[in-house]
C-alpha cells in the first residue's frame, strides 16, 4: 500500500512537474508572442511616422512650389504693369512731341504770316511814297510850264511894250 501510496504521489509529483513545465512552455511563448507584437507595433509605429514624415516633406514641397509659382505670376504681373505704365508714359512723351511740332508749326506759320505782312506793308508804303514823288514830279513840272508861259508872257509883253514904245517914238 505504502509503495502504491508513493508511486501515486511521484505520478502526481510528475504530473504537476509536467504541468508546470507546460505552464512555463505557454508562458514563454506568450512572452515570445507578446515581444513579436511589440516589435510588430514599433514597426508599424516607425513606419506611420515615415508615412507622415514623407507626407509632411511632400506638402512642404508643395508649398513651395505654389509660393514659387505665386512669386513667379507676382513678377509676372509687376513686369506687365511696368510694361504697361512705360507704354504709356510713350505715348504721354509723343503725344508731347507731337503737340510741341504742332506749335512749332503754328509759331512758323505766324512768323511766315507776319513776314509776308510786314513785306506787303513795306510794299504798300514804297509805292504810297512814289505815288507821292510822282505827284510832286509832276506839280514841279506844272509849275516850271508855268514859269515858263509866265517868262515866255512877259517876254512878249516886254516885246509889244518896246514895240508900242518904238510906234509912239516915230508916230512922234
Amino acid at each position: 500500500v505504502e509503495k502504491k501510496k508513493q508511486e501515486e504521489e511521484d505520478r502526481m509529483e510528475e504530473e504537476k512537474k509536467k504541468k508546470e513545465e507546460e505552464e512555463a512552455k505557454i508562458a514563454l511563448e506568450k512572452k515570445k508572442q507578446a515581444e513579436e507584437a511589440k516589435i510588430i507595433a514599433e514597426k508599424k509605429r516607425k513606419e506611420e511616422e515615415e508615412r507622415i514624415a514623407e507626407e509632411k516633406k511632400k506638402e512642404a514641397e508643395q508649398k513651395r512650389i505654389a509660393a514659387e509659382k505665386k512669386k513667379q505670376e507676382d513678377e509676372a504681373k509687376i513686369a506687365a504693369e511696368k510694361k504697361k505704365q512705360q507704354e504709356e508714359e510713350e505715348r504721354v512723351a509723343a503725344e508731347k512731341k507731337k503737340q510741341e511740332e504742332e506749335k512749332r508749326i503754328a509759331l512758323e506759320s505766324k512768323r511766315q504770316e507776319e513776314e509776308k505782312r510786314i513785306a506787303a506793308e513795306k510794299k504798300r508804303q514804297r509805292e504810297e511814297e512814289e505815288r507821292v514823288a510822282a505827284e510832286k514830279k509832276r506839280q514841279e513840272e506844272e509849275k516850271r510850264i508855268l514859269a515858263e508861259k509866265k517868262k515866255q508872257q512877259e517876254e512878249e509883253e516886254r516885246i509889244a511894250s518896246a514895240k508900242k514904245k518904238q510906234q509912239e517914238e516915230e508916230e512922234r
